[in-house]
């Protein structure tokens, strides 16, 4: 019985023990440990980085601040920091409660993907002729259409441009012409076939290519929003698409969300544009004294030699200055001013692209410039373990001035450099300061008489003073889906795309067209005097576009081991609505550019077309 107490004391001793043991792991395992991860490159915080202790599952992620704060039970543990695209890097503890990580950026190269029909596949896997550029390429150049950054990067795609004129149309061959008449690819921008009226398989018949006006479409896309560019150039790549593809296929792909933390990007580009170099031409001595050669090696055409080359003839044109036809007609220093501002990210079950773009172009050709405004959106979402959505939605306005190539091809610079040398630009006592090509004397057959010898050419200065002609296009795209994926590899996607444009061009013309002209004038526009002093023009032509897709397509792939099974099924709706307008008058007594037509009688009718 005495043992009892003795006992007892031992097993409170026993008890005391075992508390202070415990506590004392307790106390262990609860070692605060805090600290940053910046970048290497920049030394900017880095989110979403993985902080595992070595060796076990316990671990964290870091802030938006790249700050974290984990628990260790030993103060010598090895900490892991791992991020995709960075190497990942072991920090041993050694009792410290605060660290500082800097990680390094992966410089491994990843696999290269490429956009094909209905989805993507690694470069390596592809067996088809395909040809890709990425951001980066389309971002190394500052162009306001988004084809000529595939100059000069893609083997068998041929991009020329359409000349200086920013809103230029470039002719895209891809190996070569295909079709007859019919040679331009089908575009597809984010799954969604582009349609445009006098394109395509209309493009064959002259009317339809006259209303679709010189303006390149494209323009509507800012490149800076764009992912990447691929052609799809054989018949195996392009078959899903139909005998729209037998020109080829480039397909457009845009930015979308990719990182944890929202992105905000601003960008801003400035730069300007000169034509290198002007064509070589003849002064007035070389070119009279080399047409005289021409005839003189022509014996029986000596007595045939106008005389305005003849030195004894009072209309001789020998003893004139030479003129520079070239020079007036170029803009030095065309400015090019683009800016842009770009917010994306994403989170667990969604992700957002939101951009918005202001590009100032000017031609280095005179009164010809472009001014565009695009806004961009596009968002992704999970809404449940099967299934997906998005919504893709674009608009862009933009107003080009285009005062070249129109009433006779006066924004060529060939024509320019082939006007003959003698032939004035300026007249003090010729209409609005310029010199007349041609006088209007009538004449019974309404014959034009040139007034500078055979060669006379139009004076393009005196036709752009007394006119002008602008574009005005406004263009909203919209995508949304639905997938639906049951099991892994198999994808059930239903698809409506709607794709509507306006595209407005405003043509006038003064009331002194003729007077620079070459062209036999009208007889019904001289007054009885032979004057030509009533004739103004002023036409509107509208163009409205509406194309709706609807698509459902099944996907299925399957991997087995080195082997990959890919099944595609897809059916598309495509309907497209086209309305146009052209309306003109003439003889007009009033050419002032802000009161058109005031006063002056409707000669010309109005016209209304529709295309369904």
């Amino acid at each position: 019985m005495k043992n009892k107490p003795q006992a007892k004391r031992m097993r409170s001793v026993a008890a005391i023990l075992l508390w202070l043991l415990f506590s004392a792991s307790a106390t262990i395992a609860q070692i605060q440990v805090t600290g940053t991860v910046t970048s290497k490159t920049d030394n900017t915080p880095m989110p979403g980085v993985n902080v595992v202790v070595k060796g076990t599952t316990v671990g964290t992620t870091t802030n938006v601040d790249g700050a974290f704060s984990l628990n260790v039970s030993d103060a010598n543990a090895t900490l892991v920091f791992s991020f995709i695209g960075f190497k990942t890097l072991e920090v041993p503890l050694e009792g410290r409660k605060t660290i500082l990580v800097s990680l390094e950026e992966e410089t491994k190269e990843l696999e290269e993907i490429v956009v094909i029909g209905y989805g993507s596949r690694a470069k390596k896997d592809v067996t088809t002729a395909i040809s890709s550029i990425s951001s980066d390429d389309i971002r190394e150049i500052n162009a306001v259409t988004p084809e000529l950054a595939m100059q000069g990067r893609m083997a068998g795609v041929q991009v020329v441009s359409g000349g200086a004129t920013p809103t230029a149309r470039p002719t895209i061959r891809i190996r070569g012409m295909n079709t007859w008449q019919v040679s331009s690819p089908l575009y597809v921008i984010d799954g969604v076939p582009i349609t445009e009226f006098g394109s395509g398989a209309e493009g064959s018949d002259p009317r339809n290519q006259d209303l679709r006006s010189p303006i390149n479409i494209m323009t509507f896309i800012n490149p800076e929003d764009i992912e990447s560019i691929s052609v799809l150039k054989d018949a195996s790549a392009a078959a899903i698409y139909g005998v729209r593809a037998s020109n080829g296929v480039i397909l457009i792909t845009t930015k979308r969300g990719k990182t944890a933390q929202a992105r905000v990007e601003f960008s801003m580009k400035s730069g300007y544009q000169n034509i290198p170099k002007k064509y070589d031409v003849l002064s007035v001595p070389d070119y009279v004294a080399l047409y005289r050669e021409a005839y003189a090696n022509v014996p029986e055409a000596t007595d045939q030699m106008p005389k305005v080359f003849d030195p004894n003839d009072p209309s001789y044109l020998g003893n004139r200055p030479t003129t520079d036809w070239q020079t007036p007609f170029l803009n030095k220093n065309a400015p090019t001013q683009d800016y842009n501002l770009q917010i994306s990210g994403a989170k667990e079950s969604f992700n957002y692209f939101l951009g918005a773009g202001y590009n100032y172009t000017e031609s280095p050709y005179i009164n010809n410039n472009i001014r565009r405004y695009s806004v961009t959106s596009n968002l992704d979402g999970r809404l449940s373990k099967y299934f997906t959505t998005g919504l893709n939605l674009r608009t862009s306005y933009s107003k080009s001035y285009d005062n070249q190539g129109w009433g006779g091809g006066r924004g060529n610079l060939d024509a320019l450099a082939g006007t003959t040398p003698w032939q004035p630009i300026y007249d003090p006592d010729g209409p609005g300061g310029y010199a007349p090509a041609m006088s209007l004397a009538w004449t019974p057959d309404f014959v034009a008489n040139k007034l500078w010898g055979p060669a006379t050419n139009m004076n393009p200065y005196g036709l752009m003073w007394n006119s002008d002609q602008d574009y005005l296009l406004l263009r909203n795209m919209g995508t949304g889906y639905l997938q639906f994926e049951p099991l892994p590899g198999l994808r059930f996607k239903g698809t409506i795309s709607a794709d509507w444009y306006a595209n407005l061009r405003r043509s006038f013309t003064g009331i002194k067209e003729a007077y620079f002209n070459i062209t036999p004038s009208d007889p019904l526009a001289l007054a009885a005097d032979g004057v030509d002093d009533t004739k103004g023009s002023y036409g509107e032509r509208q163009v409205r576009n509406f194309n709706l897709v609807k698509e459902f397509s099944v996907l299925y792939t399957k991997s087995f081991g080195n082997h990959n099974f890919d099944f595609i099924f897809n059916a598309m709706d495509q309907s497209y609505r086209v309305d146009y307008t052209d309306a003109s008058t003439e003889y007009l007594t009033n050419a002032g550019k802000d009161y058109r037509g005031v006063g002056g009688p409707q000669e010309y009718v109005n016209g209304f077309t529709g295309y369904d």
